[in-house]
């Protein structure tokens, strides 16, 4: 389960961010992730819930934008975006693909108090 690991890098980011602005408390946070990262919503609340639990983000809630799969084809130069884990140009079914969204991963804000 890789939300763990993701989980505690973002109350790391948080807590860190929240200090160097004064924050006793972090409410919200927002993030931003491509669909390539496999991020499963729910259990990144979970764990964000359980490595959080007694810091400055106890409860805060997370909110999780995708940013879908973009990609532009070697061969035929056209941009795409891809809906399935068919990764083929859906133009000319080339697999030389160069990624252009859904790698992404931040921490977009935080809201605190």
């Amino acid at each position: 389960m890789h939300e763990t690991a993701i989980a505690q890098e973002i109350l790391r980011i948080v807590e860190e961010a929240a200090r160097r602005g004064g924050a006793q408390k972090i409410v919200r946070i927002r993030l931003v992730a491509g669909e390539m990262r496999a991020i499963v919503a729910q259990t990144l609340e979970w764990c964000f819930t359980f490595v959080s639990e007694g810091t400055m983000a106890a409860g805060a809630k997370i909110e999780l934008e995708t940013i879908p799969v973009r990609v532009r084809c070697s061969a035929c130069k056209k941009e795409s975006q891809l809906s399935e884990a068919d990764f083929r140009c859906p133009a000319c079914q080339s697999e030389d693909l160069e990624v252009i969204t859904g790698m992404e991963f931040m921490v977009k804000d935080i809201e605190v108090e």
